[in-house]
């Protein structure tokens, strides 16, 4: 492997000692006894995901919040809009931080100037009441749908590196989101967004920051109106 100057960094080299032909014995490919299949780290060590750990750190925050100020926090600024923004839904096999992200689109839309808040009702009616009780005048649904690699990733790898070329690890993600004015049934605004970047999260914070942006000028038509 050479380094950046061009100068060898390490060498490795293999020497056969012993060749056979002798076909091997089927039991060594036979599944061990009490094996169960997983799907990362977190499942193979019996950790909490990343997602469940921030999940639960959002629940206790929001449960704080609402001891501690029951009447403040709900409190719309008088001639503002709020969106109440329901629990971003990962409808991928990818394990993602759903509560960093939408923590995120509430920030992106509140740094736009509109009213954000988040919604931790689990059905759409139970979303309706919460938003009233929020005094929410629009509901926002998100859905993680794809998260892919990219083929940059298999093109590159350590080969690519060592070799100079620029293959990088990338994820091709794409949400769906439908903004609704509170007791609405048909959607004010109904699109989607995607993003190509390093990395699960990010690719999925990008088309989600690509998101706000649509919401937050949805917003504004409704306030101008």
């Amino acid at each position: 492997m050479y380094g950046p100057d061009g100068n060898a960094m390490f060498t490795s080299t293999k020497e056969v000692i012993e060749l056979s032909q002798e076909p091997l014995d089927a039991a060594l490919f036979d599944v061990p006894a009490g094996y169960t299949e997983t799907k990362n780290s977190q499942e193979l060590f019996g950790m909490p995901s990343m997602d469940q750990l921030m999940g639960q750190a959002a629940k206790e925050r929001q449960s704080a919040d609402d001891n501690a100020m029951p009447s403040t926090q709900q409190a719309k600024p008088p001639g503002a809009l709020r969106v109440g923004v329901v629990s971003i839904n990962n409808r991928t096999d990818r394990q993602i931080s759903t509560e960093s992200l939408r923590e995120r689109l509430i920030g992106e839309i509140e740094g736009a100037g509109v009213d954000a808040i988040s919604l931790n009702a689990a059905s759409a009616t139970e979303a309706e009441a919460e938003a009233k009780a929020k005094q929410c005048d629009f509901i926002l649904y998100t859905d993680v749908t794809a998260l892919k690699t990219s083929a940059a990733k298999k093109i590159g790898g350590m080969f690519g590196r060592v070799a100079g070329v620029n293959g990088v690890d990338k994820t091709e993600a794409k949400i769906e989101y439908k903004l609704f004015a509170a007791g609405d049934k048909s959607p004010r605004l109904q699109s989607g967004a995607t993003a190509k970047e390093e990395g699960d999260d990010v690719s999925a914070g990008t088309a989600v920051s690509e998101e706000a942006r649509a919401v937050t000028a949805e917003v504004r038509r409704k306030g101008r109106g």
